[in-house]
This record gives C-alpha cells, sequence and structure tokens, in this order.
C-alpha cells in the first residue's frame, strides 16, 4: 500500500415528503401526462407534454435521451436515463416555444452519460433535484438560477459521480449551489467561480478529494469526511458558521502514519461548527488547524483489512505500537528500512492477525512502557 504523507488529489429511495420538499398540492393530471413503463429512445417533452414517471422498468436511452424544449412540470425517474452525450437535457430557447422550468426532479433510479448526465441551458430552470438513487457523469447548471440538491432519508443515499470509476464535474457558474438536505455522497468536483457551495442541512459524504473551485459555507447539516482518503478544498473561503464536521474511523479500515487535509480554502472559519473526529483503539490521531487547513495527523500504521504489502522508510514513533494489526489484518509482505518506534512494542500483532513475510533492514525498536 502506498503511504501518503499530504493528500490533495482523493439505494433505497425515499418519498419526497420524506426529504422535505414542499411540492405544494398536487394538479390533477391531464392526459398528456406520460408514463414510461419500458424501454424507449430519445423522448422530447413540450409545453404540451405535462409530468413524466419513468417507473422502476422504464428505460430511456439515446444520445440525447430525455430533452425537453419547453413546459416542464415534474420529472420522477425511478428507471434508467442514459445518453451518450447528454442524459436530461433542459434545451428550451425564446424561439423553440419558451424556456423550460422544472420544478422537481426526483431520481430514485439512474441517469447516466459519459457527457452530461443533466444539462441545463441558458434561460431554463431546475428549481429542486432530489436524488436518492445514482448520477453519474457532469451536471451542467447554466439556466442561471440557483439549484438547490437534497439526497436520501434515513439509510437511502444519493450518489453523484463521473464515469468509469472517475470523479465527474458539476459546473454551477451563474448562481449558488445548495446543499438542503438528506444523505449525498459526492465523488464529482464543483466549479462554481464567483459563486458558493452552500450546505443548509444535507449530510454530504466525501470518501474521496473533492475541489470547489469557488467558496464552501456550511451552516447546517453535516460534512462526513472519510479520513486520509476523503477532504474538501476550495480555491475561495471556507466558512463553516454551523453544522459538523465528522470523520470516524473504522476497525477493519488500514491507516497509515502521515497528514493529510480535510478542509482547506483560501481562508478557514470553523467559527460555529462542531468538529468530531472518531478514536480507534491503538490507532494515535490528532487534528490541527495550520494556516487556512484543517488537518488529520495519524501517528501510527494501523492495519484492519488486508494488504498486499506495506513498507516504511521513515520514522514512526510516539504511539504504543509503530504498526498495528487488528484481529482482522493481514499484510502479505511488511518492509522496514526506517524506524519503527513504539512505546510498549515496534510492531504489534493481535490475536488472528498475520504477516506472511517481513524484511528488516532499519530499527525495530521499543523506547519505554
Amino acid at each position: 500500500m502506498k503511504r501518503v504523507t499530504a493528500t490533495k488529489a482523493l439505494l433505497a429511495g425515499s418519498s419526497l415528503l420524506a426529504m422535505g420538499v414542499a411540492l405544494g398540492t398536487p394538479r390533477a393530471a391531464a392526459a398528456a401526462d406520460q408514463t414510461i413503463t419500458a424501454g424507449t429512445t430519445s423522448v422530447v417533452m413540450t409545453s404540451a407534454s405535462g409530468n413524466l414517471t419513468v417507473t422502476n422498468s422504464g428505460s430511456i436511452q439515446g444520445a440525447t435521451a430525455l430533452k425537453y424544449t419547453s413546459g416542464g412540470g415534474t420529472l420522477i425517474n425511478g428507471g434508467t436515463i442514459t445518453g451518450g452525450i447528454r442524459g436530461l437535457y433542459l434545451a428550451g430557447t425564446s424561439q423553440s416555444g419558451g424556456y423550460v422550468t422544472l420544478t422537481t426532479l426526483a431520481n430514485s433510479g439512474t441517469i447516466v452519460s459519459s457527457g452530461n448526465a443533466l444539462e441545463v441551458a441558458t434561460g431554463n430552470t431546475l428549481v429542486s433535484l432530489v436524488n436518492t438513487g445514482l448520477i453519474q457523469g457532469n451536471l451542467l447548471l447554466n439556466g442561471g438560477d440557483a439549484v438547490t440538491l437534497f439526497g436520501g432519508a434515513g439509510t437511502a443515499v444519493g450518489s453523484f459521480t463521473g464515469v468509469s470509476g472517475n470523479q465527474g464535474t458539476i459546473t454551477s457558474t451563474l448562481a449558488n449551489l445548495t446543499l438542503g438536505g438528506g444523505n449525498l455522497l459526492l465523488n464529482d468536483d464543483i466549479d462554481a467561480t464567483g459563486h458558493t457551495v452552500v450546505n443548509s442541512g444535507a449530510s454530504l459524504v466525501l470518501n474521496t478529494i473533492v475541489s470547489i473551485t469557488g467558496a464552501y459555507s456550511q451552516t447546517g447539516g453535516t460534512l462526513v469526511i472519510a479520513p486520509t482518503q476523503g477532504g474538501l478544498i476550495a480555491s475561495g473561503d471556507a466558512t463553516l458558521s454551523g453544522g459538523t464536521v465528522l470523520s470516524t474511523f473504522s476497525s477493519t479500515g488500514n491507516y497509515l502514519a502521515g497528514v493529510s487535509t480535510l478542509i482547506g480554502g483560501a481562508s478557514l472559519s470553523l467559527a460555529g461548527a462542531t468538529v468530531s473526529i472518531g478514536t480507534l483503539t491503538s490507532l494515535t490521531s490528532a487534528t490541527s488547524t495550520i494556516g487556512n487547513n484543517l488537518l488529520l495527523t495519524i501517528g501510527n500504521d494501523y492495519i484492519g483489512g488486508t494488504l498486499a504489502s506495506l513498507s516504511n522508510s521513515s520514522t514512526i514513533s510516539g504511539a504504543k505500537s509503530a504498526i498495528y494489526l487488528a484481529g482482522t489484518g493481514s499484510v502479505g509482505s511488511l518492509s522496514n528500512s526506517g524506524t519503527l518506534s513504539g512505546n510498549t512494542r515496534g510492531i504489534l500483532l493481535a490475536a488472528g492477525a498475520h504477516i506472511d513475510t517481513l524484511s528488516n533492514t532499519g530499527r525495530i525498536v521499543v523506547v519505554g512502557g
């Protein structure tokens, strides 16, 4: 496993009412309202089309799978929308019959594109996006009005990510982007140049490094950051005046000695926010604020999972054991050319842990009890 000393690189649905999204009084279904229950291609919606529902057995495919040229209403997707260029496109113009206003996009299924999973063209409006499923691909929000994102309730999580295991990009350079509530897993960078990403109540989970071009403001909710893997780096100010920053360790995880950035920005203010960092037996960790960065320091190697190899060429000291393997921990080959200095053990294996091969050309020492 590669040792990193500084980091800057990296379900089930729920009801709209559970998300606290006010849709108003539902209008009576018009004859033009549509429900898609099977596979279809390249659907075009107009002002005469009404609301659209894609059930869990429905799918739409095409270069641009679903295109709105005018009108709007609500879109409920429980199936799959797959676009080669665009998944969902709000493409109204003054010449096409008017701009589109989509009051709510509720996605409990999948919207995917190797281009833009969602694109809102200039002049069009998407008021709120409730995602309890998967949106895979870029989001281009060029409508000019702020968009509010909501996630899942309870154990449901709405995921935003790129394709093929990569990060995507959410672009909102004409207005702020608001995270209004629910559980959101974000594996997208955000381009909000000149504007602010506002977390007013969402539980935002970061398992990778997420870069924000623009500012980040948190007035509520929770920023959940995977230790040594996740982080939020803003080019503008990072101002957390409310809510919680949470980073917890798993007993079956692997954590290596080093320093990683949890939050960074052009400036950093944590006044009013609660920073909560979990603890783990036999793992030494601490947080500190240096300059404009909230840092997490891991003081020793903790192995609770499986590693094919682990190498050390530096000095690890100050913990009970420089390397600790939990009962669930396993290392194929361990090599040390540096110094492993523990207060009670240089290397400590709990019952059930094992190392296949150990190569030492450095020092493994105990400095005290």
